[in-house]
């Protein structure tokens, strides 16, 4: 009996190839998903930014606004600056918001007119009364009617509702968007702080109020409370107040 002179064949490990293309083809989905990750915090920290940058810029706008409003009307001491007072809601239960009005008079005699310019953002200008009309501020709600926005001012004031002034860009795209409020203080003294010291141990003697409650340590109370705030201190024996 003569033996075969075919070669020997030893077995092969069967299903070797296919794990080794799933290990890497999972490895790549592992960098895709990475990639992916990465890409998206990437363009998130890039449109936050921007995002910033424009809302600065929308800012810087609306101080520009304000400060060429009193460049131009207050270059001469022919100015005033009205407060207009608005209708209180009969379910307010807060005064509504004083709005600011700087007026310029034009003419002489009896047949001077007045020229109106809003301290905050309206949608439209005010009317040019007639001449030899009396000073009087205009009405805000018809100045402020769409695309309004309301901003806290005073925490015993109504919110102010102001007109968004809108930026676009070169294509005509709104991109941006602010508004603004001035609020009077000059040659006013806050009554809840100045010479508000005579009470014992330095204390504040002047009582604060709010609508319906009286109050004496509210940081929201006005200042001074009337009918409860106690007659200034009598004079000591050394002249001083006691």
């Amino acid at each position: 009996m003569q033996p075969s002179k075919s070669p020997v064949r030893h077995p092969v490990a069967a299903g070797f190839t296919l794990p080794a293309i799933l290990v890497v083809v999972g490895a790549l989905l592992i960098i895709a998903v990475a990639s992916l990750l990465i890409v998206g915090i990437e363009r998130n920290t890039s449109r936050a930014f921007s995002d910033r940058e424009r809302a600065n810029l929308a800012v810087r706008a609306g101080l520009e606004d304000v400060k060429g409003i009193f460049a131009k009307e207050t270059t001469n001491d022919d100015f005033l600056i009205l407060q207009g007072a608005e209708t209180k809601a009969p379910s307010a239960t807060k005064e509504p918001a004083p709005y600011l009005y700087l007026a310029r008079g034009s003419g002489g005699g009896d047949r001077i007119s007045y020229r109106y310019v809003p301290l905050f953002s309206t949608e439209s200008a005010p009317a040019t009364p007639s001449a030899g009309s009396s000073i009087k501020p205009p009405v805000a709600a018809d100045l402020v009617k769409t695309f309004s926005k309301e901003m806290t001012t005073l925490p015993w004031n109504a919110p102010t509702k102001v007109s968004w002034i809108e930026v676009p860009n070169e294509n005509g795209k709104i991109v941006a968007r602010y508004a603004y409020w001035v609020e009077d203080l000059q040659s006013r003294v806050d009554a809840g702080t100045a010479g508000n010291t005579k009470d014992t141990a330095g204390a504040h003697k002047r009582y604060g109020w709010k609508t319906g409650d009286m109050a004496k340590t509210e940081k929201s109370a006005k200042f001074p409370a009337p009918g409860l705030n106690a007659e200034e201190s009598k004079p000591g024996p050394d002249g001083r107040d006691a």
